[in-house]
């Protein structure tokens, strides 16, 4: 799967995620049946006998997607090394700290689609070299955590 396909794929989970949390059973067949599907791809393998702060929830993908970071009114360019339906990691992650909330704007190049990402810092590795930060997708006043902008049409010269 790349990239592209990953992000559209994130995005409906995360809006069927949200409108079974707010609709519950009123969901349609169809809707619940593409979460089922989408439940499968995302979730994480089992690992039986790991302890339980070595269980993962969700399936990560390793990914080199340009992005940009907006932290406290900055712009900073990142790049987002995993993602999974809990969230991402980013390089290089500023001063994002632990508990920092932030925006991650991904432009989809083929469709020029702009992802608005809601995430909170939740670590930082120890070694002081490392310039990566991990981030758990939030949603904010009620909206889903992962939303796309509609495509922008670029206008060239005649």
């Amino acid at each position: 799967m790349n990239a592209a396909q990953l992000l559209h794929e994130l995005y409906d989970y995360s809006m069927l995620r949200t409108r079974r949390d707010a609709l519950g059973s009123a969901m349609s067949a169809y809707d619940l049946e593409a979460l089922q599907e989408l439940e499968r791809l995302f979730r994480a393998a089992p690992s039986p006998g790991a302890p339980s702060f070595q269980r993962r929830q969700y399936r990560r993908f390793d990914v080199q997607i340009p992005a940009v970071l907006e932290d406290s009114g900055f712009l900073r360019d990142v790049l987002v090394t995993r993602i999974g339906a809990g969230g991402l990691t980013l390089m290089p992650g500023g001063h994002l700290e632990i508990g920092d909330l932030a925006q991650i704007r991904i432009i989809e190049p083929a469709t020029n689609r702009t992802y608005r990402l809601n995430v909170q810092a939740v670590w930082r590795p120890h070694a002081a070299q490392t310039a990566s930060v991990g981030c758990c997708f939030v949603a904010l006043a009620g909206q889903p955590p992962f939303k796309p902008d509609p495509p922008v049409r670029l206008l060239t010269k005649r």
